[in-house]
């Protein structure tokens, strides 16, 4: 795997692109619906390894599962708290830099009595929140969806942030996308389907075309 930010320069090397779209929502002059504070709690650094256990399970069903449908070759990357908090020591790190007045002890939410979560990444240069993952054990639950992206969304507001961004594999998959893509075009300037900066990319080792394979759960946490 590798994640180019020099668009197809790698596929000289005989790596195949898979680009993956991005969403952004603006805080300014955006209202979003306040989630009652007794509806969820925030993860805090490392605290929240049952939540990735879940994530592990649900990615191992779904090879499975993509398995049982098709002869293609699978490929994916398993779910790991060591993930999630490469991306924490850099946030942290950088905060410490550009913003030495705040203590960062947010990188998330999980909604109470549930599985269903979310992870982020505050970009304090270009001052945006960034989705690394929407975890929705019930991909039928929009309203799950819904509180998650609006939880974000106050977290963004409260750093002046622009704007949340999300990768388009965040929004989950054919059960659950199209109703919350249509979700994030609500909101007033939202932009969809816009170019991705990191273009991701994979190379199989025993030279597998790119027709014969599936590369499934291409999503931010992945670009690691």
């Amino acid at each position: 795997f590798l994640y180019s930010e020099v668009g197809e320069y790698y596929s000289k090397f005989g790596y195949d692109s898979f680009e993956v779209p991005t969403h952004s929502i603006p805080t300014e002059n955006v209202s979003s619906t306040k989630v009652p504070k007794a509806h969820y709690h925030f993860l805090k650094y490392d605290d929240y390894q049952k939540l990735v256990e879940s994530q592990y399970s649900h990615v191992k069903q779904d090879l499975i599962q993509n398995a049982c449908d098709t002869d293609k070759t699978l490929v994916t990357l398993a779910p790991d708290i060591d993930i999630f908090s490469w991306f924490h020591d850099r946030d942290i790190f950088i905060s410490k830099i550009l913003r030495p007045d705040i203590q960062l002890e947010h990188f998330g939410a999980v909604l109470n009595q549930t599985n269903d979560h979310i992870i982020w990444l505050h970009d304090w240069n270009e001052e945006k929140l960034v989705i690394v993952r929407i975890y929705n054990e019930n991909e039928h639950d929009l309203e799950a969806f819904k509180k998650l992206i609006n939880i974000a969304l106050e977290e963004a507001q409260l750093y002046n942030f622009k704007e949340i961004t999300l990768w388009d594999s965040s929004l989950g998959g054919e059960k659950h996308h199209d109703e919350a893509f249509e979700y994030i075009k609500v909101f007033k300037g939202a932009k969809t389907l816009q170019p991705n900066s990191s273009v991701s990319a994979i190379r199989l080792h025993d030279k597998t075309q790119k027709g014969d394979y599936l590369w499934l759960n291409n999503d931010k946490w992945c670009w690691f």
